[in-house]
């Protein structure tokens, strides 16, 4: 099975709170979704937070329980935050308010498709 890499990334709020809530998605996510592998990753070298961006590994299976996964996250955060959520060098942005897991899991199944060649 093809494994895809997916960053989230949590934009629009403070960076120390920006972290909280990365830590509190992995943790929420890790839980879901056993097979998951997610790491938060440091984007500032400059600053003391932990960082705001998860970069999860996982199969094309749990796509749907992944965007299950944000949208039960969003719509515990409310509408504070955007997340940008990239795969194969695309990416989409999802804002506070925006819970539909079915949108979510569409969205990410065609920014996570194979690339033609």
């Amino acid at each position: 099975m093809e494994k895809k890499e997916i960053t989230i990334r949590i934009d629009k709020v403070e960076s120390n709170e920006a972290t909280q809530s990365a830590r509190e998605l992995r943790s929420y996510l890790k839980s879901e979704i056993e097979e998951l592998q997610i790491d938060i990753k440091k984007e500032a070298t400059d600053t003391m937070d932990f960082g705001a961006t998860l970069v999860l590994i996982l199969g094309a299976p749990v796509l749907v329980e992944l965007a299950k996964g944000i949208a039960d996250f969003i719509r515990a955060y409310g509408s504070k935050a955007e997340f940008t959520i990239e795969c194969n060098g695309k990416s989409i942005i999802f804002k506070g308010g925006t819970e539909d897991a079915a949108k979510i899991a569409e969205s990410l199944k065609e920014i996570c498709a194979p690339s033609a060649t």
